[in-house]
């Protein structure tokens, strides 16, 4: 396959599946290509292939379903498809499709038979949904939050403000870093052992405000007293 040929395709979904002999992976070669015309106009995102069905679902900006039967993988066969409104990226979980929206469609049970788009076995409203994923049989959703930003005042007027406004989108991720740290230790007994609360005892608010004091009393019961330390900076936790 050329460069030329590869500029002369249609881009991502338009050209349907390809079929690849992937047996030696150093050699795999496109056996075959199956246009979207061919299975109902559903363009092509992920892809499920379970026994002699293969489930085609549809990218963002589309919206569809496909059931194809693969007994003979060279020659993928229309069993069924439907087409509905745009979604985002499809995942297929046990028997069902589901398309962003959210909506489901169970296409095993007959794969021949599997609804339509305005039609499926189940669906639920949400808002500025984009991912997919499963475990067992519980679905995690991902979101994106939708912010409008402007200038400000202009971006306050009546109609005219639109013009002053702009609309973008975000996705919020977090990450959770542990850092441990080992310590080699003399095994003592638990009546031995000392905690940074103990005798925790918070001063009171005048103390508090006009003495700069988080605490009356501080320190393990069985060592030397600290209850008139002066404490900079943290002490050891925080006290809300």
């Amino acid at each position: 396959m050329t460069p030329e040929d590869l500029q002369s395709r249609p881009p991502g979904p338009l050209a349907g599946i390809k079929v690849v002999d992937a047996a030696t992976p150093a050699s795999a070669a496109i056996v075959k290509e199956v246009p979207t015309s061919s299975y109902g106009g559903v363009s092509a995102g992920p892809l499920d292939a379970i026994g002699n069905v293969l489930v085609v679902m549809t990218p963002k900006e589309s919206g569809g379903v496909a059931t194809l039967d693969i007994s003979d993988p060279t020659n993928p066969v229309r069993l069924a498809s439907f087409t509905t409104d745009k979604a985002y990226i499809g995942q297929f979980h046990r028997r069902y499709a589901f398309l962003i929206g959210l909506k489901a469609w169970d296409v095993l049970t007959n794969p021949k038979s599997i609804g339509s788009g305005t039609s499926p076995i189940g669906r639920i409203a949400t808002e500025g949904s984009e991912y997919i994923a499963f475990s067992d049989d519980y679905l995690f959703l991902g979101h994106t939050r939708a912010e409008i930003g402007g200038t400000p005042g202009a971006s306050k007027i009546p109609i005219l403000g639109a013009l002053f406004r702009q609309k973008s989108f975000e996705r919020d991720e977090s990450e959770l870093v542990i850092i441990a740290t080992p310590y080699l230790v003399r095994p003592v007994a638990r009546a031995q052992l000392a905690r940074p609360d103990d005798n925790f005892s918070p001063s009171n608010d005048v103390a508090a405000f006009f003495m700069n004091r988080v605490n009356k009393i501080y320190g393990h019961r069985d060592g030397p007293p600290v209850a008139d330390a002066d404490f900079h900076g943290t002490v050891g936790f925080i006290y809300k």
